[in-house]
């Protein structure tokens, strides 16, 4: 019985010491791998059963995550910090944040950045690592923040309007070729009312250098942002 149990506490000290470690460098190497190709860096570190879950709830399979990457992404970049490592056996968890940054193919000139936090899990499968699963949470901005800052906008452009101060009132459009305008008040300025792109400069144009100080008030409720 003494022999019997040495004999166990021998096997299970092996077993422990010759249990592949999962290190950051490894998690590292599967990251930059993916960055340069990652339509074959899942294909081939990913189990048959991986999935990914999206910041907003989607979810992919491999065989559905695979050709959406080849299909739709001209690239793809993840950058992750303040990684942790978990392993428990044979099963390794890291989490962490990411800036991810994507290019669309249809929209080649556009570079898509959102930020969030992960976790991935790893599983060794007894000749390597393989990604079991990856869920991806995004971090958005606090969404009162951003209904104070466009009401901050739409008053104090409202109030240049109002003020006769046509420089200041520019100084909140964006001054792209899609910019927008909707009012009344432009049929008696440009003809009619509404304004985009040539109509939107000419706007521009006739309201900077001779606005007026009205002599009303604009009051705004109920704001849906």
């Amino acid at each position: 019985m003494k022999n019997l149990f040495i004999l166990l506490c021998t096997l299970v000290s092996f077993s422990s010491l010759s249990q592949e470690r999962f290190t950051l460098e490894t998690y590292k190497k599967f990251n930059a791998d993916f960055n340069v190709n990652p339509a074959e860096a899942i294909e081939k570190y990913a189990t048959s059963e991986y999935l990914f879950t999206t910041g907003v709830g989607r979810k992919y399979t491999k065989n559905e995550l695979v050709p959406t990457l080849r299909q739709a992404y001209k690239s793809m970049e993840i950058v992750t910090q303040d990684e942790k490592i978990q392993q428990i056996g044979n099963t390794a968890i890291v989490s962490g944040s990411f800036v991810q940054k994507d290019v669309f193919k249809q929209v080649p000139n556009t570079i898509n950045v959102h930020k969030g936090v992960f976790n991935y899990i790893y599983f060794y499968d007894g000749k390597g690592w393989k990604l079991a699963s990856s869920h991806h949470s995004d971090i958005f901005p606090e969404k009162t923040l951003d209904e104070a800052a466009i009401k901050q906008v739409i008053e104090a452009e409202t109030q240049a309007y109002l003020d006769g101060d046509g420089k200041k009132l520019q100084s909140y459009w964006s001054g792209r070729k899609s910019d927008e305008h909707d009012s009344q008040f432009l049929v008696a300025i440009i003809g009619q009312p509404f304004a985009k792109a040539e109509s939107m400069e000419k706007l521009a144009g006739i309201v900077v250098p001779n606005l007026k100080k009205q002599d009303f008030t604009v009051e705004r409720s109920d704001f849906e942002v």
